[in-house]
């Protein structure tokens, strides 16, 4: 998957902020996990997140209404937690 910078932050806008912390820090996935916007695809990372493609692998800004943020251990969690399971991430920062 070829994505750019601008990819990542359209993505990354799309994850909910989180009250009392900085948005372009960190965030919560759809399923309540906390992610951070500088630990895209790393996976040694409890913040690490990546961008997940509904429907199609076409990871392009054309695309973007089908491209989620997840965090990294979600991804076999269908993004748009607000209809599916909780994460099994924590729910509080480990700062």
């Amino acid at each position: 998957m070829d994505v750019n910078g601008e990819l990542i932050l359209k993505v990354w806008e799309k994850a909910s902020p989180i009250i009392g912390q900085d948005s372009s820090v960190f965030r919560l996935d759809s399923s309540g996990a906390w992610i951070k916007l500088k630990h895209y695809n790393d996976v040694d990372s409890i913040y690490g997140w990546t961008i997940h493609s509904l429907g199609n692998d076409d990871y392009s800004l054309k695309n973007i209404q089908n491209l989620f943020p997840i965090h990294i251990n979600n991804n076999n969690i269908q993004p748009l937690g607000f209809m599916g399971p909780k994460s099994n991430i924590f729910s509080d920062p480990l700062l």
